[in-house]
């Protein structure tokens, strides 16, 4: 296992976390909890979302509202508000995911595998509350988040990305739809895109989030006609 690691760049630092490696996943849900204090009420789940992978290790590159058969999400949830009352009982409060894996042939019964706690901000839970944030009370359906960092881009200033996307921005009151940059920073250095993308339905939100990707990676010659 020691000479395993080092072959893939391992430089002998520890603690060294080992988790197991599943075959035959169907999917990555994400389950996104507000955990109040107790004396407050009840864990609050605000949305089950399927995760999007890339690569063979499973790069983190995106998320939007599960399309799952209704009893699997029904399960899914019913499963994480139970850690979510743990978790409340033990004293913790505040922004929580739970991540798993659904492992099986199908997803008529799939294992459901519990492999993460988030108990932080991340990649689902800040675009969410922004979201809830922007829009009063976000539907839970037309959200669609776009985090690429392992794509190359050509440095540009902010100033530039806001004119290439100006009719897809979101600019309330007179547009509450459209795209919302979460960490221009990537952008402006080129290191990649974080983004997310509201709309009335999740197909809305993949098609302006989808305009959005290419613009984003077309050649410079283009850009001023994207925009």
């Amino acid at each position: 296992l020691l000479d395993t690691l080092k072959e893939r760049g391992w430089r002998n630092t520890y603690p060294l976390m080992v988790g197991v490696w599943e075959e035959a996943v169907l999917s990555s849900p994400s389950v996104n909890l507000w955990i109040p204090n107790a004396r407050h009420g009840p864990p609050v789940i605000e949305a089950v979302f399927s995760q999007t992978l890339k690569g063979v290790e499973g790069r983190f590159v995106g998320a939007e509202p599960s399309d799952l058969p209704a009893p699997l999400r029904e399960r899914l949830a019913h499963e994480a508000m139970q850690l979510g009352y743990l978790f409340q009982g033990l004293g913790y409060f505040g922004r929580c995911g739970f991540d798993a894996v659904l492992v099986g042939q199908s997803f008529e019964n799939p294992k459901i595998h519990w492999i993460e706690c988030n108990g932080r901000w991340g990649g689902v839970s800040t675009p969410v509350t922004l979201a809830n944030r922007l829009t009063g009370e976000w539907s839970g359906e037309g959200l669609i988040v776009v985090q690429q960092s392992e794509i190359r881009l050509q440095p540009r200033p902010f100033e530039s990305t806001l004119a290439q996307l100006d009719d897809l921005l979101l600019k309330r009151p007179q547009k509450p739809d459209g795209i919302v940059l979460l960490t221009p920073g990537r952008l402006v250095s080129g290191s990649g895109m974080n983004f997310m993308a509201i709309g009335k339905s999740a197909q809305e939100a993949q098609k302006t989030a989808t305009d959005a990707v290419m613009r984003l990676l077309a050649p410079e010659s283009h850009r001023s006609e994207a925009s």
